[in-house]
């Protein structure tokens, strides 16, 4: 029992050192109580060899606890970190004789801000290729291990990754990099929680548009200087993808795919999903949608619900607590492909800035009083530091997601 609620939502782990008096192994499980109900979860076991266990850790992650628990009211996944009523050790023992001991507990927190400040030497760990042949019009995805000193992922004033593309005839392309969190999908009663899974990672994304060899070179800048990597070559060949949707060479009032193909859009809006179901609803429409002929969609980024990566929760320049729109957002464009459908994706919805019309003003991150730089919205397109701070936004967006061939277009304001 603890003197009082205790709040570790910002923790990663806890650790503690065990000393195991048996002459054998033992099992060792973390429990907590937490919510109202005083839902009791445990970890998985860990192993304690005979003597002194030091650094013996726990992670916090809401998936590593079993069973899973919803909690109904926030409609997440358990444990609440934010009220603990409880912590304890569960032991999985044969016999055991003697006292067991408990020392040096300790919590390990996350950093504050963006979460994910570094102070490192700048330097490349590693990099991932999806592939070394990629389809003519399909996603080349490099995963990077990323040393460097830097506050804020996603200022590229503060830490810079590009990456420039030379294709087999010689046309050059900068892409920007991005940060990113991967997520656990777990399905409960017709809803969907995401989790975090796994460390943070850089990436870049890239759609080849010849085929042939290309050629690529990392560049990383961050405040203590900048390096590049060594140049590298992948493979493009055809595929059975028509590329990119432009506006028809041959006629204006028509579009067409590189490959001259025509499209005609046919489909409808589908702009946010049901709070609880998230993607779930999308699985379930393109569905729908593909096998009734259509081949469009409108996609809404930037309400507070659905698929916004900035808002009243993160102020402006930091995506963190909301990666998890950013993972949905992948996935959607993912279900896209495999559906065959193209998506208008809307950049601003009317209400963010409005007093008036559906008004969610209150909740928009470039008001002043959510420390924002705006006092009324239209500030929004003269104010510097909005601008600022808009086209670090737009960079991102454009980092993660302007590589498909299904975004169809950017739509700038609902």
């Amino acid at each position: 029992m603890l003197e009082k609620e205790i709040d570790l939502s910002n923790a990663l782990e806890l650790k503690l050192d065990v000393y195991n008096p048996s002459p054998s192994e033992i099992k060792a499980a973390l429990l907590v109580s937490s919510g109202k109900d005083w839902d009791q979860q445990q970890t998985d076991w860990k192993k304690l060899v005979p003597g002194w266990n030091k650094d013996v850790a726990y992670a916090l992650g809401a998936d590593k606890f079993s069973p899973l628990i919803i909690d109904k009211t926030t409609n997440k996944l358990l444990p609440k970190m934010s009220n603990l009523h409880a912590l304890g050790i569960i032991l999985e023992v044969p016999a055991m004789e003697g006292s067991l001991y408990i020392d040096n507990i300790r919590v390990v927190y996350g950093e504050t801000t963006t979460g994910f400040q570094k102070s490192e030497e700048l330097k490349i760990s590693g990099i991932t290729e999806n592939s070394k042949i990629i389809g003519l019009y399909k996603k080349f995805e490099l995963t990077l291990g990323i040393r460097a000193t830097y506050d804020n992922p996603y200022d590229p004033e503060d830490i810079d990754l590009t990456a420039e593309f030379t294709s087999p005839s010689g046309r050059r392309s900068v892409i920007p990099g991005f940060f990113y969190q991967d997520f656990k999908r777990v399905i409960d009663k017709n809803q969907e929680f995401l989790v975090p899974a796994d460390s943070p990672v850089w990436k870049i994304r890239f759609t080849p548009t010849e085929a042939g060899k290309w050629k690529y070179k990392i560049k990383i800048k961050d405040r203590t200087g900048e390096i590049a990597s060594q140049e590298a070559i992948f493979e493009c060949q055809p595929s059975k993808e028509h590329g990119f949707v432009r506006v028809s060479t041959g006629d204006p009032l028509y579009f067409e795919f590189d490959d001259k193909a025509p499209y005609f859009a046919i489909g409808m809006n589908v702009c946010w999903y049901d709070g609880k179901r998230g993607t779930l609803d999308y699985e379930n429409w393109y569905k729908k949608m593909s096998e009734n002929g259509m081949n469009f969609s409108r996609l809404w980024m930037s309400a507070s619900w659905g698929f916004g990566i900035e808002g009243k929760d993160t102020g402006l320049g930091n995506y963190t607590n909301r990666l998890d729109r950013a993972w949905q957002l992948d996935y959607v464009i993912d279900l896209s492909e495999k559906s065959g459908i193209y998506n208008m994706l809307c950049l601003l919805n009317h209400g963010l800035f409005s007093t008036t019309a559906n008004s969610e003003w209150v909740n928009n991150p470039y008001y002043e009083s959510n420390g924002g730089p705006c006092a009324k919205p239209s500030d929004f397109l003269s104010n510097a530091e909005a601008k600022k701070y808009f086209k670090r936004w737009l960079r991102y967006v454009v980092a993660r997601w302007s590589y498909s061939p299904y975004i169809l277009s950017w739509e700038w304001w609902n």
